[in-house]
C-alpha cells in the first residue's frame, strides 16, 4: 500500500512539475517550447493506473487548451503522431489526436508533407482498434493531400512514392485507403439520409467523423470542401503509390462521377486498372455485384447510382464467371426491368425497406427515368444476351424463365400489342428497348429451349407470332421480333416429340395463313386497303409497305420462273435473285420465255396485269422509296415482258405525266424512261399521248428563260420526249408522219443545243442521256447530222463533260460512237471517239471506266454487245447499226498492248476495259481468238499491289475460263497452278524508273524509304555496290510471289480450281494438294485465309482427299521442312502437325524417324514460333 501510494505521489509530483512550469511561461514562445518537450509526456500519464493522476492530467490539459487559442503557437505534431501509433490507450490516443487535429494546421505545408508517412503507415490496423480514431487520421488524409504537389507518372519520384510512404513493408495499407478513396467518392455530405447508394449507414458516419457537422463546410475552420477533397484525393489514387490492382474498384466508381475532373481521372486509371485484374476472380466479381445491389437491410449499402450500375454491367458482361452468380443475375435483371405502369411512366425501381426511415434519401421507382434508365436497361439487354450465350446450361435454365418473364411483363407495360402513343417524349428510347427486349427473349429461348419452347402450349411461340403481326412500335421493332424467332430456329434442330411437332405444324400454318392471306386479300382483292388515287381517302395511304409488297409479289413471280435454276430460299434470296436476273443472260431469257406464256394464258395474264397495274400506282400516287421500288419492278417487268402483258397499263400512260415534272429526280427518270415503253405501244391512245407530247414540247422550248424550279420540269419534259421517239424507233413497224420527223429532228436540235451552249447541270444532264438513247436507237447519227464538223462538236463536247467525271457522257460517247461509219484513219470521227475514249484513263474514278469499258464495246461491236441488253426495254429486235469487221479486234489490240504499261493509272484502266469486253463482247470470234492473250494480260495483274486490279484480273480469268474450251480450261489452271506452286514470278509489265516494286514504308532508309525500281539504283550508286539491285529485285520477286499467292482465295480464282477438279486438268494432275495443304498453314494472315477458301471448293471431301493423298503431301511437306524460306519451314511445321494429329499412329509410322530428325533441326531456328510448333 506504501509503494502504490508512493507512486501515485510522484506521478502527481512529475504532473504538477509540468503545470507549474506551464504556468510559469509568460509568452507565447516559451509555452510553445514548453509544450514540445512535455506536452507528449504529460498525455502519456492519461495512461496512469491512478484516477488522481488522470484527473489532474485533464484539468491541465483544459488550461493548456485556453493558452494554445493563439494560431501562432505550433504543437508538436510529429511527437503526438508517433505517440499516437506507438500508444494502444484509448484515453492517450483520443487527446493525442485532439491536439494533432488543433496543430496540423498551423504547420508549413512542408512540415505538413513530413507527416505523411508517419500517418498512413500501420491505418489499416489502426481501424481494427478504433474506427472513430481512424476516420480521424483518414480526415486528416484527406487534408494533407490539399498540400500535395504529386510528381508526374511514371518519373523517379512517383516509382518511389509507394515505397516513400511505406506501403511496400505494410501492405494492407494501401489497398484500405484505397478503398476508402473510392468510399469517398460515393459519398454526398449535402443530402440528408445516413444511407446512400453504395454506402452502409457505418461509412457514411465515418466519412462524416461520426456527426461532426461541420465535416464538410469549407467555410468553417478545419472543415473542407467536398468536391476539391475527391479531385485531391483521385489525384493520390492515380499516383505511383497505388497499383493498378489497387485502384480498380476506386477507378470504376470515379468514372461515374458527375464531376468531370474526378471522372476524367477514373477513366484514365481505369484504362490501366481493368488489364491488371482478373474478371474471373470470385473476389472481383463479389465487390462488384455488392457494389451494384447494394447490402440491404436497415443499416446496409444502397444499390449504386445508374451511371455507375450501368459500368459495372459493362464489366460483368466481360466475364463468363459472373453468370454462375445466378440470384444476383436474377435480381439484376428483375429490378432493371420493374415497371410502374400507371400513366405509362418508364420508372426504375429499387428494392427499399418497406418504411424507409425520416430524413431518409428515396430512390424510389420514380426517382430514376428518362436517359439514365434507358441507358441501364439498354445494358441490362446486353447483360441478358452476355448471360444466354455464355452461361452453362444449369445456370441458363435457371435464369433464363424468369428473365423471360420479366421481359414479356417490360414490353406489356409499354402497351402491348398496341404500344402506348402517350410515351411520345421517350418515344424513340423505349422503342430501342422493346426491340432489344424481343431480341433478348429470342437468345434466351433457344439457350433455354427445353423450359421455354419445347412445351406442347408453346405459350412463347404464340406470343412471339402475335407481335409480329399485331405489334405497332414500328418497323425497327417488327425486324427485332423476327430476329427473335429466327434465333429460336436452332432450338428445333435435335428430335421433337411427335405431340409437340403437330403443335408446331399447326401454329406455323395458321401464321402463314394470316400472313399470306392478310397480303393477298390486301394487295390483290377487291376492296383493296391502299389508296392508289393521290385524291383517294382508302384505309392506307402509299407509306413504305407498299413498295414492300410490290417488290414481294415481284420476286416470287421471277423466282417462279427461274424455278428450274434451284434458287435458294434464304436470307439472301431476293439479292441473289436481282444479280442473276441482271447479269446471267440465261436466266432473263427464262423469265422472258415465262412470262410470254403467262400472257398466252387468260388467267395467268390477269395476275400479271394486276401486277402491271399494281406497281404503275406506287410511281404514280406513291412517293419517296415506293417509286423507286415500283418503277425498278415495273421497268424489269416491261422489258421482259410481251407487248400483250404491256398494253394492260397502257391507257394509263396519262397518270405519268406529273410524275415526269417531278421535283424528284429518280422519279423523273423512271417516270420518263415509263413514258417511253407506254407511249410507243401501239395500243396507246393517241389523242391522250398527243396532249402530253404537245404540253412537254411546250416545257422543252422554254429552256433559255427558265429559273429555279422550271429546270427540273425541263430536264423530265426532254428525258421523256427522248425517251418516247427512240422507243418509237425501236418500234419500227410504227411509221414516222413528215409532221413526226420534224418534231424528231427538233428534239435532236434541242438537245445538241444544250449540250453547246447551257452551263445548267440539270439540264446538260437531261441532254446527255436523251443523245445517248436517241443514238442508240439510231434517230441521231453523223448522217443525220446537217453539217459533218457538228458531229465533231459533238464528240468533243461529250468528251469534255466525261473528262470531268460525268459517266452519262460516257455512255452517250460510246451509243454516239455505235452510229460511226468504221474507219481508222485519223481525222474520222470513229477515231475521235476512241481517242476521246482512251484519254479518259486519266480519270481516276473507278466506276467512270466500267462506263469507258461498256462504251468500247457498244461502240466497237453495236448491238452485238452484251450491254445492251438492258437498253432494248420493249418486245423487239434490236434495230441496225453500221458494220463492224475489225473495230473489236483494233481495240482488243491496243487495251493488251496496254497492259504491260508501266503508268499505274493507264494499267488500272486497261484491265478495267479489258474485263468489259470479255464480259460483253466475248461470244464474238474476235475475243475468242484472243481469249489466250486475254488470259496472260490478266495473269499479270494477279500479283499486283493494287486490290482491286488483283479483283479484275480474277474476275476476268474467271469468265476467260467459262468462255473457252476444255483444252483452253486445262491450260488455264495448268498455268495457274504452277504460278501458284512455283518459287518464281514474273514482274507484270515491263520495268521503268518509276515502277513501284514496294510499299512505302516497307524498306525504310531513314530518311523515307525505297519504293520504285529508281530508288533501288540511286541507292545503289550511293553505296557503290551494283549487286544491291538483283538483291533487291529478288526481294521484289519474292514479294510478289505471296501477293500472288493472297489474291488466290479473295477474288473467285477458287470456282476455277473446283470446276477443273471434277473433269479438268486437276482430276489428272493433283499435284496442287500438296503445295495447297502446306499454304494452308502460311503464317501470312491473307495467304492462310486464301488458302482455306480454295480447299474448301476445291476438296468437298477432306479427310477422303488427305488420305488418298497422305504420302504425297507428307513427302511435300518433310521435302520443304528445311527451306531456305522461314515462312515455308514455318508452315511444313504445322501442316506436319495437324497431318499426324488427326490420323492413326499406322498411318504415318514409316515417317517418324524422319519427322523426329527434321523437326529438330529445326527447332533449332531463332524463332520462337516456330520452335513452339516443332514441339506439337
Amino acid at each position: 500500500m506504501a509503494a502504490t501510494e508512493s507512486t501515485e505521489a510522484k506521478e502527481l509530483s512529475l504532473v504538477g512539475k509540468v503545470e507549474l512550469r506551464i504556468a510559469m511561461t509568460d509568452s507565447d514562445p516559451k509555452l510553445e517550447n514548453i509544450l514540445n518537450t512535455y506536452l507528449p509526456p504529460l498525455l502519456l500519464k492519461l495512461a496512469s493506473d491512478h484516477i488522481t493522476v488522470r484527473n489532474k492530467v485533464i484539468s491541465i490539459c483544459q488550461h493548456i487548451n485556453t493558452r494554445v487559442k493563439a494560431p501562432n503557437i505550433k504543437l508538436p505534431v510529429t511527437a503526438l503522431l508517433k505517440q499516437y501509433k506507438e500508444n494502444r490507450n484509448a484515453l492517450v490516443r483520443h487527446f493525442d489526436i485532439l491536439y494533432i487535429q488543433q496543430g496540423l494546421s498551423r504547420l508549413s505545408i512542408p512540415e505538413r508533407l513530413q507527416l505523411l508517412p508517419m500517418l498512413v503507415q500501420g491505418i489499416q490496423k489502426n481501424f481494427e482498434e478504433s474506427a472513430r480514431h481512424t476516420a480521424s487520421l483518414f480526415n486528416m488524409l484527406l487534408k494533407l493531400l490539399h498540400s500535395v504537389t504529386f510528381p508526374p507518372r511514371g518519373s523517379a519520384e512517383d516509382t518511389t512514392l509507394r515505397h516513400t510512404l511505406g506501403f511496400s513493408e505494410d501492405i494492407e495499407d494501401a489497398p484500405f485507403i484505397a478503398s476508402w478513396i473510392g468510399r469517398l467518392i460515393l459519398f454526398s455530405p449535402n443530402l440528408p439520409s445516413k444511407r446512400l447508394p453504395g454506402l452502409t449507414t457505418e461509412e457514411c458516419n465515418f466519412l462524416q467523423l461520426y456527426d461532426k457537422g461541420d465535416t464538410w463546410l469549407p467555410g468553417i475552420a478545419g472543415g473542407m470542401n467536398i468536391v476539391e477533397t475527391k479531385v485531391a484525393a483521385v489525384k493520390f489514387l492515380a499516383s505511383g503509390a497505388f497499383s493498378d490492382t489497387e485502384r480498380f474498384l476506386p477507378a470504376l466508381i470515379a468514372t461515374s462521377d458527375i464531376n468531370t475532373r474526378v471522372s476524367a481521372l477514373g477513366e484514365d486509371m481505369m484504362k490501366r486498372a481493368v488489364s491488371a485484374v482478373s474478371l474471373e476472380d470470385a473476389a472481383v466479381l463479389e465487390q462488384l455485384f455488392r457494389l451494384y445491389l447494394g447490402t440491404r437491410g436497415t443499416d446496409g449499402s444502397l444499390p449504386a447510382r445508374v451511371p455507375l450500375q450501368v459500368k459495372v454491367l459493362g464489366l460483368l458482361c466481360r466475364s463468363k464467371r459472373a453468370t454462375s452468380f445466378t440470384a444476383r443475375n436474377i435480381q439484376i435483371i428483375k429490378e432493371g426491368l420493374t415497371s410502374n405502369t400507371s400513366g405509362h411512366s418508364v420508372e426504375l425501381s429499387h428494392a427499399m425497406p418497406a418504411n424507409p426511415r425520416q430524413g431518409e434519401i428515396s430512390f424510389s421507382p420514380s426517382a430514376v427515368q428518362g436517359l439514365e434508365a434507358s441507358k441501364l436497361r439498354t445494358q441490362i439487354f446486353a447483360y441478358t444476351n452476355w448471360l444466354a450465350r455464355m452461361s452453362d446450361p444449369t445456370h441458363n435454365n435457371v435464369v433464363a424463365p424468369s428473365t423471360v418473364t420479366q421481359l414479356r411483363d417490360y414490353i406489356e407495360s409499354q402497351g402491348w400489342p398496341i404500344f402506348y402513343e402517350d410515351m411520345s417524349q421517350q418515344r424513340n428510347q423505349e422503342t430501342n428497348l422493346r426491340s432489344l427486349g424481343y431480341e433478348s427473349i429470342g437468345v434466351l429461348a433457344r439457350a433455354s429451349a427445353e423450359a421455354l419452347i419445347l412445351d406442347e402450349d408453346l405459350d412463347l411461340l404464340r406470343w412471339l407470332f402475335d407481335s409480329l403481326a399485331a405489334d405497332t412500335a414500328g418497323r425497327e421493332v417488327v425486324l427485332s421480333i423476327e430476329m427473335a424467332l429466327s434465333s429460336i430456329l436452332g432450338a428445333f434442330g435435335g428430335y421433337l416429340k411427335p405431340e409437340f411437332e403437330r403443335s408446331l405444324e399447326s401454329l406455323l400454318l395458321h401464321n402463314m395463313q394470316r400472313q399470306s392471306g392478310e397480303l393477298l386479300e390486301q394487295f390483290f382483292g377487291e376492296n383493296s386497303v391502299w389508296s392508289t388515287e393521290p385524291s383517294q381517302g382508302g384505309a392506307l395511304t402509299m407509306a413504305n409497305a407498299y413498295g414492300s409488297a410490290v417488290t414481294l409479289c415481284f420476286n416470287i413471280l421471277f423466282h417462279e420462273s427461274l424455278s428450274s435454276g434451284a434458287l435458294v430460299i434464304d436470307s439472301e434470296w431476293e439479292r441473289q435473285l436481282t444479280t442473276l436476273v441482271t447479269n446471267d443472260e440465261s436466266s432473263r431469257n427464262r423469265v422472258r420465255h415465262y412470262l410470254h406464256a403467262m400472257a398466252q394464258d387468260p388467267e395467268r395474264e390477269s395476275t400479271l396485269g394486276t401486277l402491271f397495274t399494281a406497281a404503275l400506282n406506287g410511281i404514280v400516287a406513291s412517293a419517296g422509296s415506293n417509286v423507286a421500288t415500283c418503277s425498278t419492278c415495273l421497268l424489269q417487268l416491261c422489258s421482259s415482258s410481251s407487248d400483250i402483258s404491256v398494253g394492260s397499263i397502257v391507257p394509263s400512260v396519262f397518270k405519268l405525266q406529273n410524275s415526269v415534272l417531278s421535283n424528284d429526280k429518280a422519279v423523273r427518270e423512271a417516270s420518263s424512261r415509263l413514258f417511253g415503253i407506254l407511249g410507243s405501244h401501239q395500243d396507246c391512245p393517241r389523242s391522250e399521248l398527243e396532249k402530253i407530247l404537245r404540253a412537254f414540247e411546250g416545257i422543252c422550248n422554254g429552256w433559255q428563260e427558265a429559273v429555279g424550279s422550271d429546270y427540273l420540269q425541263i430536264h423530265g419534259a426532254v428525258l421523256a420526249t427522248a425517251y418516247y421517239w427512240s422507243r418509237r424507233a425501236f418500234r419500227a413497224s410504227l411509221a414516222l408522219a413528215t409532221e413526226d420527223e420534224s418534231r424528231v429532228q427538233a428534239v435532236v436540235a434541242l438537245c445538241l443545243e444544250i449540250l453547246s451552249t447551257s452551263k445548267d447541270k440539270t439540264l446538260l444532264d437531261a441532254a446527255t442521256v436523251s443523245i445517248a438513247q436517241l443514238s442508240v436507237s439510231g434517230i441521231l447519227s453523223p448522217k443525220s447530222l446537217v453539217q459533218s464538223h457538228r458531229a465533231a462538236t459533238v464528240v468533243k463536247r461529250l468528251a469534255d463533260n466525261a473528262g470531268k467525271g460525268n459517266e452519262n457522257a460516257v455512255k452517250a460517247l460510246g451509243s454516239f460512237g455505235m452510229q460511226c461509219d468504221e474507219d481508222f484513219t485519223e481525222d474520222s470521227l470513229f477515231h475521235q471517239v476512241f481517242t476521246a475514249l482512251f484519254k479518259l484513263h486519266e480519270v481516276r474514278e473507278v466506276t467512270l471506266q466500267f462506263s469507258v469499258g461498256e462504251a468500247f464495246s457498244n461502240t466497237a461491236a453495236g448491238w452485238a454487245s452484251k450491254a445492251l441488253d438492258a437498253t432494248l426495254d420493249v418486245d423487239c429486235r434490236p434495230p441496225s447499226s453500221p458494220s463492224r469487221n475489225v473495230s473489236l479486234s483494233w481495240i482488243l489490240g491496243e487495251i493488251l498492248g496496254n497492259c504491260k504499261t508501266t503508268k499505274p493509272a493507264l494499267r488500272q484502266a486497261s484491265v478495267i476495259w479489258l474485263l468489259c469486253l470479255v464480259q460483253f463482247c466475248g461470244h464474238l470470234p474476235a475475243i475468242q481468238e484472243k481469249l489466250r492473250d486475254c488470259q496472260t494480260a490478266f495473269k499479270g495483274f494477279l500479283a499486283d499491289r493494287e486490290s482491286l486490279n488483283q479483283e479484275t484480273a480474277s474476275r476476268g480469268l474467271s469468265i476467260v475460263y467459262e468462255k473457252g474450251d476444255r483444252e483452253l480450261k486445262d491450260d488455264l489452271v495448268r498455268d495457274l497452278v504452277n504460278s501458284f506452286t512455283g518459287s518464281s514470278v514474273n514482274l507484270s509489265g515491263s520495268i521503268s524508273g518509276e515502277t513501284q516494286l514496294f510499299e512505302p514504308g516497307a524498306l525504310p532508309t531513314g530518311e523515307g524509304s525505297i519504293t520504285t525500281y529508281k530508288d533501288i539504283m540511286s541507292l545503289a550508286a550511293e553505296v557503290g555496290n551494283p549487286s544491291l539491285v538483283y538483291k533487291f529485285m529478288s526481294l521484289a520477286a519474292n514479294n510478289a510471289i505471296w501477293s500472288s499467292r493472297a489474291a488466290f482465295g479473295r477474288f473467285g480464282l477458287s470456282n476455277i480450281f473446283s470446276d477443273s477438279s471434277v473433269d479438268g486438268y486437276l482430276a489428272q494432275n493433283p499435284k496442287l494438294y500438296p503445295a495447297l495443304f502446306r499454304y494452308r498453314f502460311d503464317p501470312n494472315t491473307n495467304v492462310r485465309s486464301s488458302m482455306n477458301e480454295i480447299w474448301a471448293a476445291l476438296v468437298p471431301e477432306p479427310t477422303v482427299t488427305i488420305d488418298k493423298h497422305f504420302d504425297t503431301i507428307m513427302d511435300d511437306l518433310l521435302k520443304n521442312i528445311l527451306g531456305k524460306e522461314w515462312r515455308t519451314r514455318q508452315a511444313c511445321c504445322g501442316a506436319v502437325a495437324d497431318l499426324v494429329q488427326s490420323r492413326p499412329s499406322a498411318k504415318y509410322e514409316k515417317y517418324i524417324g524422319e519427322i523426329w530428325t527434321l523437326t529438330f533441326k529445326v527447332g533449332l531456328c531463332i524463332r520462337s514460333l516456330q520452335r513452339h510448333l516443332t514441339t506439337m
